[in-house]
């Protein structure tokens, strides 16, 4: 089987925190987004991993290649063309035709995987949400799925496509893509992985709808304090820090010096990090950073930000202080 993982977006939501990071390493739950995304990979039998990567793409190559011991292929799209054009890059660069999953490199998601590498159809990973309005929508009937259709202004449902493909024949949905890009047919601007999956559907290909256990969108900062909450929760992890009171779940990195201080609950903390006098509650807080006399919530700091005297709900990019 070979993995496809698009990270080549610019992370505009989740600025500043993705002016000086790619999106996918910044920290959820402990650790780098991308990391939850690929350790649930791990146990799956995988031959070929392929990444489109973008801005500061040399970072995400370093981060993996240190980190995992599996080959991957880094692919660049130089322009940002859209989710299809970033999945026909890949795709015209497999080195076998075996069936191929598509993650999203924003979405942390848990399913049953056999339940999709056994399946005789392809599949499309779903969930219902209030608002549809802004993804790929399906319409389905007993299990198959019957339409497909990018990011409508009246959806036809309220089920979305949540991040997860699995194409049994990824040649066809090369065809289907070949075909949009070679007409220029373009949905808001750019070449959408929606319309080449409809491509195929409507050429015969069947697709079964299979709903997620849980799905965490991580492309803004409300989206990813959620996660956090929620992949804190999952953990068993119990932390004991003297002259602190810690409110679980709450993650904390090997090196920081945390004094008279009260963590959590959904507090994570990066490596290094020196915090004293404060109170801190639903915030993800990255490694190197200084907080004293201070009181957050519902907060992110990038590496190396420093907070002092203040209370606040405040995001802080990479290097930046508030006092």
């Amino acid at each position: 089987m070979n993995i496809v993982i698009p990270v080549a977006g610019f992370g505009t939501r989740l600025r500043p925190l993705t002016f000086t990071k790619p999106k996918v390493l910044l920290p959820v739950a402990g650790k780098p987004i991308i990391a939850h995304i690929l350790d649930k990979t791990l146990k799956l039998q995988v031959n070929h991993y392929s990444f489109i990567i973008g801005f500061m793409g040399d970072r995400i190559q370093d981060f993996i290649e240190s980190r995992y011991s599996f080959k991957a292929q880094f692919i660049e799209q130089t322009e940002l063309l859209g989710l299809g054009h970033a999945i026909w890059l890949a795709l015209k660069e497999l080195p076998n035709q075996e069936a191929t999953l598509i993650i999203l490199g924003d979405t942390i998601i848990d399913t049953d995987w056999d339940q999709i590498l056994h399946s005789e159809y392809n599949i499309l990973c779903t969930m219902d949400v209030e608002d549809p309005r802004r993804f790929g929508v399906v319409e389905e009937k007993g299990g198959l799925i019957t339409g497909l259709e990018e990011k409508p202004e009246h959806p036809k449902s309220n089920k979305i496509i949540a991040g997860v493909y699995y194409i049994k024949e990824p040649q066809r949905l090369k065809e289907a893509m070949d075909k949009i890009i070679g007409n220029d047919q373009r949905t808001r601007g750019e070449y959408q992985l929606t319309d080449g999956l409809r491509e195929m559907l409507q050429s015969g290909q069947k697709f079964r709808s299979l709903p997620l256990k849980y799905w965490y969108d991580c492309g803004k900062p409300e989206t990813l304090l959620e996660t956090n909450r929620e992949l804190l929760k999952l953990s068993s992890s119990q932390e004991h820090l003297p002259s602190n009171l810690i409110n679980p779940p709450v993650s904390i990195a090997p090196g920081c010096n945390i004094s008279n201080s009260i963590l959590g609950p959904y507090v994570s903390i990066g490596e290094n990090c020196s915090i004293e006098n404060s109170i801190i509650r639903d915030c993800i807080i990255d490694k190197g950073c200084k907080i004293t006399n201070a009181c957050l919530q519902d907060s992110i700091l990038g590496e190396e930000a420093i907070f002092e005297d203040g209370f606040s709900s405040v995001i802080l990019g990479d290097m930046s202080e508030c006092k």
